[in-house]
Order: structure tokens, then C-alpha cells, then sequence
């Protein structure tokens, strides 16, 4: 007997796990609450039973005064269970970049009166027809930047109070609707129209029903060896074949180069002789007229950049009706590529340019934002590039965007912005550098922005915090703050030398070469050395006959042409 019950006490011992708590109020994109903050949490599926509440409140505080349990760079693969066992009016569950990847059912269970359920930022790939079971009080969920392959047709039918769900930038959907809970649930349609689009594009094959698992992952395994083997074999013979097709390619480049020399210097030549009685300082301006021209000619066409959008209705704001977006597309910027000159993209019926307010990057190579945005879009109010290599923000890279109110920069290796920046926006009312490497941030950057509500400028060098804006907690002190812990240095002095860029930026004067436009720039300065080859050429042949009377010359200059016809 005195056995039983030792066993069964050390299975119960294995199965649970205290949760130790840093209790404090603390700010989220929702809200401030009393929240506890959660230390040193690991959790497997047979250990992640919550059995004890380790930590201080705060004076006069209890666990009944617990609304946020807030779990940030901790290794839970699983969620705790039984935290409405000791936080009885939970309302908020914020599980961020701790390694989550499965969502069980039952997880949620207790937990009455949870409103905000937000797992962004990690690796879970499913959610199953039940999760959410029973689950009436939740408004808000988030699966912002998870891995999400597979939603289970009705698995969020039961969330009747729904009023905002964020699935930005998963394999499977690219997706919000951030909504106002003032307005009540399902909006006029708008939340189902939403779930129903996740259902349609996230029906992916449920691991449930694979049948002798061991034996497909091995199967699986050997399949991809051979696959690798063949495409090491076939990879090699690509790259042999390809490096005997640009030899043959720049050897005929190279010969018909030294032919169009030829045949240009000639010309050149005739050209002085009888269009300028043989005088070569007088052909030496017409050259340099043309030279300058086709330069000229090069930098515009380099400038030339045409932003590719996929039009499409996002449900984004809590407004009544959907944003009318562009996401754009193979959008890559350098500091000389960046105007754009042109919208490509089939709009939806009765809708233009002009109709556009949202404009979304993700995952392109933008060291720079576009620029001129406001000519074709002027009605713009959300500008989100997310993980898209943004490195520098430049004074006037949002001018003409004057009905701006979101700027969402998340995920990029910005790590200063400038005093001047936002000048002039008053409109802006949420602004985002979440997860960038912001280290510096200029007195007074943020002065002209009079109507902001919230910030986020959580994961960064100098400040980690998301704050929400009110006339009980102004913007101006915040402000402070941020100027005060960022006032280090930042990407005025440096030298950076990165995959597609190498910039040298001195103050306000910045140099780039940028590999991107390299094709450009070699075709350019090919062309330039050409001529100046040809222009060399041309006066060789020139200060060798020119120095004969007239007939040996042009006998020379027809000569040269008949033997070139022959």
C-alpha cells in the first residue's frame, strides 16, 4: 500500500511545476494591467501542470487581482495548465517567443474570463477544431509571424464574442482584422467573411490522420537522401555547364565590343574630317555632349521603379468596411532605386490608386523606403514594411503622405532614427520598431507627433516597452524616457558591408553602391569604356593620317570601310 501511494506521489510530483511570478503592472499593446510576469518556465506534456504560485505581490495586491499572465523567451513547447485554478479573472494570456508548438485541447480550460489570447512569434503550426471550445469571453487572438499550415474548419466558431484576430504572416495566411470591442462582436459579417477566408486557405493535412508514423518519417528520411544526392550530382553539372555558357557568351561579347570600336572610331574620324575641317578640339564638344547625355539618359532609367501590388481587400482597422490595400511585391530598393515611377497591378472592379489606404511589404530587400508613394496613393493610412531589410530612415521619405496614421516597421535593422523623420505627420496615431535595433533615437523625434495613441518598441537595443497613450498618461513622458535611454550612437558614422549593399555614410552625406542595380552599373561603365576606346582609337587614326594630304586620308578612311564591308 505504503508503495502505491509513494508511486503515484512521484507521478504527480513529475506532472506539475510551480510558476514563478514578477508581479507588477505592465503595459501591453492593450492595455495596463496587474499582471504576473513569468520567470523560468519550462514545460513538457507530461510537465506542465501549474501546482503553486511562487512571488510577492505588490501591497494590497492578490492573485484575484491577476488579469494578464505574461510569458516572453521562455521554453514552453506546451501551455501550463490550471492557471484559473489561481488567477480566477485571468482576461489576458500572452505567450510570446517561448517556443509554443502545440496547442492541446483543454488548454484553455478554467480560464472563464479570458478576453486577449495571443501566442505570436512562435512555432506553432495548428490549431484544432476544439481549442477554443467553449471559449465565448475571448475578443481578441493572435497568431502574428507563427508557423500556422493547418486551421481546423470551425475551429474558431465558438469565439461568438470575437472582435480582432491577427494571422499576419503565416505559410498559410497573410491576414488580420484588428477591430474595437465598443462595437460588439462578428461586425455586420466582417469577423466570419475573415474565419471563413482562414478555413478556405488553411485546410492542410491534419497530422491526426497519418497512420504509422515511424515508418513515413524514415521512408520520408531516405526519399530526401537520394533526392539530396541527385541534386548535389545535378547542381554540379548545372554549374559546369553554366560556367561553360558565360565563357562562350563574354568571349562573343568581347568581339562584338572590339567590332562596334572599330566600326565607331571610323566614323568618329570621318565624322572630323568633314564636318569640322579635321579639327579635333572642335569634335571635343560634341563629344562631350553626347557623353553627357547618355549618362544622363542611364541615371533616369535607373530611377526608374515600378512598384508590382496584389490588390485586395484587408480587414486591418475597426472600421465598417475593409481597407482597400496593395501588397507589394519582387520590391527591391537602393539608395538610387527608390522613386517609384509606376503602379503594375489589376485593381478590383471600381476601385483605383486613389481608393488605396493600406500598403504592405513583407519579406522583400528594401535598404531604403519608397519614395513618392503619396503621387499614386494618396489616400494612404497604414505604410507596414515588415522583415524587409530596412536599415536607414531618411528625412522626407514620407513626404506627400499626409493622411498617414499607421507606420508599422516591424523586424528590421533599423537602429537610429532621426530628429526630422516624422516632421510635419501629426497625423500618425500608432507607430511600430517592434524587434528592430533601434540604439539611437534624436532629441525631439517624435515632437511633431501630436495625435500618436500607441508605440511599440519592444525587442530593441536601448528600450524594450509597448505604451498606449491617453490624457491621463500623456505621450510627452514617454518621450523622455525613450530620448533619455536612446541617446547613443547611432548610424551617423559608419561603414557597413552587407550581403547586397556597401554603404559608407558620413553625417548627412551618404555614398551607395549597391549590388542589386551592379548588372546597371557594368552594362553603363562598359558602354563608357567603349567609347572612350573608340574616341582613343578614332584620334590614333586620325593623328596618323591626319598628318597626309586629304585624298591619302579619306583613302585611308574608304579603305578602312572596304575592308570591313569585305
Amino acid at each position: 500500500m505504503r508503495f502505491f501511494i509513494l508511486f503515484f506521489g512521484i507521478i504527480k510530483l513529475s506532472s506539475s511545476i510551480p510558476l514563478n511570478c514578477t508581479f507588477d503592472n505592465h503595459d501591453t499593446v492593450y492595455q495596463t494591467v496587474y499582471s504576473c510576469i513569468v520567470q523560468n518556465l519550462y514545460t513538457t506534456l507530461n510537465d506542465r501542470s501549474v501546482t503553486e504560485i511562487v512571488g510577492t505581490h505588490k501591497y494590497g495586491k492578490s492573485n484575484d487581482d491577476v488579469k494578464q499572465v505574461f510569458v516572453k523567451f521562455q521554453n514552453v513547447p506546451y501551455l501550463p495548465l490550471n492557471l484559473g485554478k489561481f488567477f480566477q479573472n485571468l482576461e489576458t494570456l500572452y505567450v510570446m517567443k517561448s517556443n509554443v508548438q502545440h496547442l492541446m485541447n483543454g488548454d484553455l480550460d478554467g480560464l472563464n474570463k479570458l478576453k486577449t489570447f495571443d501566442v505570436s512569434h512562435n512555432p506553432v503550426e495548428q490549431i484544432g477544431k476544439e481549442f477554443f471550445k467553449g471559449q465565448k469571453t475571448i475578443e481578441r487572438i493572435s497568431f502574428y509571424d507563427c508557423h500556422i499550415k493547418k486551421v481546423n474548419r470551425g475551429a474558431l466558431d465558438d469565439l461568438t464574442n470575437l472582435n480582432s484576430l491577427f494571422f499576419d504572416q503565416n505559410p498559410c495566411i497573410d491576414t488580420r482584422y484588428d477591430g474595437d470591442s465598443s462595437y460588439g462582436s462578428m461586425r455586420d459579417g466582417i469577423i466570419e467573411e475573415v474565419t471563413a477566408d482562414i478555413y478556405d486557405k488553411c485546410h492542410g493535412m491534419d497530422q491526426s490522420l497519418r497512420t504509422n508514423q515511424t515508418e513515413l518519417c524514415h521512408e520520408i528520411k531516405n526519399v530526401n537522401e537520394n533526392l539530396t544526392n541527385d541534386k548535389l550530382i545535378s547542381k554540379n553539372d548545372k554549374v559546369q555547364e553554366s560556367s561553360s555558357n558565360w565563357s562562350t557568351v563574354l568571349t562573343i561579347l568581347l568581339v562584338f565590343t572590339m567590332l562596334l570600336n572599330i566600326i565607331f572610331s571610323i566614323v568618329l574620324v570621318r565624322i572630323v574630317r568633314n564636318n569640322f575641317n579635321g579639327s579635333w578640339h572642335e569634335m571635343k564638344n560634341v563629344l562631350v555632349f553626347i557623353t553627357l547625355t547618355l549618362l544622363c539618359t542611364f541615371l533616369h532609367s535607373s530611377y526608374q521603379f515600378v512598384l508590382q501590388c496584389e490588390f485586395f481587400n484587408a480587414y486591418i482597422n475597426s472600421d465598417y468596411h475593409p481597407m482597400y490595400s496593395c501588397n507589394a511585391e519582387n520590391v527591391t530598393t537602393s539608395w538610387n532605386d527608390r522613386n517609384v515611377t509606376a503602379i503594375s497591378g489589376r485593381h478590383l472592379p471600381k476601385l483605383d490608386n486613389k481608393d488605396v489606404r493600406f500598403l504592405s511589404i513583407f519579406h522583400q530587400n528594401c535598404h531604403f523606403i519608397p519614395r513618392n508613394l503619396d503621387q499614386f496613393f494618396p489616400n494612404l493610412e497604414d505604410l507596414t514594411i515588415r522583415k524587409s531589410n530596412i536599415q536607414f530612415l531618411m528625412n522626407g521619405d514620407l513626404n506627400g503622405l499626409n493622411k498617414l496614421k499607421t507606420f508599422d516597421f516591424a523586424n528590421n535593422p533599423i537602429d537610429h532614427i532621426g530628429e526630422d523623420f516624422f516632421s510635419g505627420h501629426s497625423s500618425i496615431t500608432s507607430i511600430s520598431f517592434n524587434t528592430c535595433n533601434i540604439k539611437k533615437v534624436d532629441f525631439g523625434a517624435f515632437n511633431d507627433l501630436k495625435n500618436l495613441s500607441s508605440i511599440d518598441f519592444e525587442f530593441n537595443e536601448c528600450i524594450d516597452t509597448i505604451k498606449n497613450f491617453n490624457k491621463r498618461n500623456p505621450a510627452e513622458d514617454f518621450f523622455n524616457q525613450v530620448y533619455s535611454r536612446c541617446h547613443g550612437r547611432g548610424n551617423t558614422i559608419k561603414t557597413i558591408n552587407f550581403k547586397e549593399c556597401r554603404l559608407t555614410q558620413h553625417q548627412s552625406t551618404t555614398v551607395i553602391h549597391n549590388i542589386d542595380s551592379s548588372l546597371n552599373y557594368a552594362l553603363f561603365l562598359l558602354g563608357m569604356l567603349s567609347m572612350l576606346l573608340s574616341i582613343l582609337l578614332a584620334l590614333v587614326i586620325f593623328r596618323v593620317y591626319g598628318r597626309r594630304s586629304d585624298k591619302d586620308f579619306n583613302e585611308a578612311v574608304n579603305s578602312g570601310f572596304a575592308d570591313f564591308e569585305a
